[in-house]
């Protein structure tokens, strides 16, 4: 996010947002912050600008364009973080009450830092494709440890947004699958993931086959009541074998063709005896 209040960020400022439009004009590029545009409103803030006045002048606190770009990029992330988990938005109060959790929260907390498990192995699938998600806030100014024993076993591990993200300190996060453990960075809140577990599934028993060009087929034995094929006959010219077979395409056999021309030919032959037959007969009756 690019847009810089016009005053220091603390207690006491008050209403910054009233401050008018060069106060809060906003550098859509990016190359500059207007930060230290001046003073707040005086209604609101008087009388703290004597602590206020150093600060924003103060040219180092003034952020740089790369600051800038740095501070939009994040922002994406955490947007991609939440719209790339389902179990971030359950969408119901029944839900959350259901799978939501703060391992070690109460009196034993550590200072500084909040845990929240999101189990979707509790109540009905909210999430095909995780198991559970790990939120952990770091606010403390050195790395922290939580183990969640109830986690112990399972495989979680830094989420791929912040993993292939902008933010280098986060990518130090660590999981201890054996004994649940979590270690997080300072000033850094972690996202971990626990996919879902696909059971693997048995092939079919395939059924055996019967074709003699497999390795390990064995040949069937011709039964007794089976007549020798033609192509084994001795006797039998290998040419007559092939002209009595129908061909590939299905087309007639050969010999039958043949019989089809013979008779065509015994017709024709028939017809024209018929018609000299006649001429005979009408030449002999002009007689």
């Amino acid at each position: 996010m690019r847009e810089q209040s016009c005053c220091v960020r603390s207690p006491w400022t008050r209403n910054s947002y009233n401050s008018g439009d060069w106060f809060n004009r906003i550098d859509w590029t990016g190359q500059e912050s207007t930060f230290g545009s001046g003073l707040p409103p005086k209604a609101d803030n008087e009388d703290h600008w004597a602590a206020m006045k150093p600060l924003l002048e103060n040219a180092a606190n003034k952020p740089q364009a790369a600051a800038i770009s740095a501070a939009e990029a994040g922002a994406l992330d955490l947007l991609r973080l939440r719209s790339s988990i389902d179990l971030l938005r359950l969408g119901s109060a029944e839900l959350i009450a259901e799978k939501v959790s703060f391992p070690g929260s109460g009196t034993d907390a550590t200072p500084g830092v909040i845990v929240m498990s999101i189990d979707d192995l509790v109540g009905e699938d909210a999430d095909p494709a995780l198991d559970g998600a790990l939120v952990v806030f770091n606010a403390s100014t050195e790395s922290a440890s939580q183990t969640v024993g109830t986690l112990a076993g399972r495989n979680y591990a830094l989420s791929p947004v912040q993993l292939n993200g902008l933010d280098p300190i986060v990518k130090q996060t660590g999981w201890d699958t054996k004994s649940g453990t979590v270690s997080v960075p300072a000033r850094t809140v972690a996202v971990l993931v626990n996919a879902t577990t696909v059971e693997p599934t048995e092939p079919a028993n395939p059924e055996p086959s019967t074709d003699p060009t497999e390795p390990g087929a064995e040949p069937t034995a011709p039964s007794g009541n089976e007549e020798p094929s033609a192509t084994t006959d001795p006797s039998i010219p290998a040419t007559a074998v092939a002209t009595d077979t129908p061909s590939a395409v299905g087309d007639l056999p050969t010999t039958g063709a043949n019989i089809a021309v013979l008779s065509g030919v015994a017709i024709l032959m028939l017809l024209a005896g018929l018609a000299a037959f006649r001429v005979a007969r009408r030449r002999k009756a002009g007689h």
